[in-house]
């Protein structure tokens, strides 16, 4: 009787390819390293930015396509996702927070070393952007 070998398991085999339709930040953005040093007037199109502590932060809701996408949807398109009628109820209600943050744990387990800030802000955008 012959003996199988194990198989060798290859690694994002099964993961989908990067489409640039579906990519979440529009290519043609100001680099993040300069707003920082910038006024968020300079690179904000919704008119609400503030600048953030961080690069990464520093980023207007119009630039994120998966947030104009959410925008599209309404009849009249929201100047800025502030005014979204979905952000209160999804993104800033304790209570769906508490759901969300319920069925990550079942899913995903404990923070693991993320600080609480990152994991509500994680759990808000999945809650409004998730497709």
């Amino acid at each position: 009787m012959a003996v199988s070998r194990p198989r060798a398991v290859i690694p994002y085999t099964f993961d989908p390819e990067s489409d640039p339709e579906t990519e979440d930040t529009v290519a043609s953005e100001t680099p993040p390293q300069q707003r920082l040093l910038q006024d968020a007037s300079e690179w904000c199109t919704c008119g609400n930015c503030m600048t953030m502590p961080t690069e990464g932060e520093n980023v207007c809701c119009k630039e994120t396509l998966k947030v104009i996408r959410r925008m599209n949807e309404l009849p009249d398109t929201p100047t800025c996702m502030t005014y979204h009628p979905g952000l209160e109820p999804n993104c800033l209600n304790p209570y769906t927070l508490q759901n969300m943050n319920n069925i990550y744990r079942a899913d995903y387990g404990p923070l693991r070393g993320r600080t609480i800030h990152e994991y509500v802000c994680n759990i808000q955008i999945r809650g409004m952007f998730k497709s």
